[in-house]
């Protein structure tokens, strides 16, 4: 998921503006140490209708989104976030690498917090139930939640 940060005001500095115009944080699940995982965490976030258990019986995987709405949910905060440490980071008290860090550790906790809530996705089927011992979404043995990190990146 991937948040573009804007500054506008012309006050400011172009020079500042322009360093931080082309970067951006992506949260999620990147697959560096664990490939298996972005695909786990694809399938849940979009779902898989066609999926069979063992290739026989259907088991359909309903989409659990919890990447894209964890965001959407916390817009406020994090644009609040980027106002309230703008002045901060302008007049040279926090640098760039330190402002997207923040950001990319608010962002990584809001996709947690909203995976942990059982309330926001479909309830897991009778068989999972049975397999996994447990009726939560999206948990099992807690490392798809492990997994979610941030990356700064930049364009260009």
């Amino acid at each position: 998921m991937k948040l573009d940060v804007k500054f506008t005001d012309k006050d400011l500095g172009f020079d500042k503006i322009k360093k931080l115009k082309n970067h951006y944080v992506d949260v999620g699940v990147f697959g560096k140490e664990d490939a298996e995982m972005v695909i786990i965490a694809a399938v849940h976030e979009f779902g898989n209708p066609k999926n069979r258990f063992y290739g026989k019986a259907k088991a359909p995987i309903p989409a659990r989104p919890f990447i894209r709405p964890a965001i959407d949910n916390s817009r406020k905060e994090i644009l609040k976030f980027m106002d309230k440490h703008k002045e901060a980071l302008f007049v040279g008290k926090m640098s760039p690498q330190q402002y997207f860090n923040k950001l990319g550790v608010m962002m990584e906790a809001a996709v947690v917090k909203y995976m942990n809530d059982s309330s926001n996705f479909a309830e897991n089927s009778d068989l999972t139930k049975k397999l996994k011992g447990s009726s939560k979404p999206l948990y099992d043995t807690g490392h798809l939640q492990q997994s979610i990190t941030f990356i700064i990146d930049r364009i260009g």
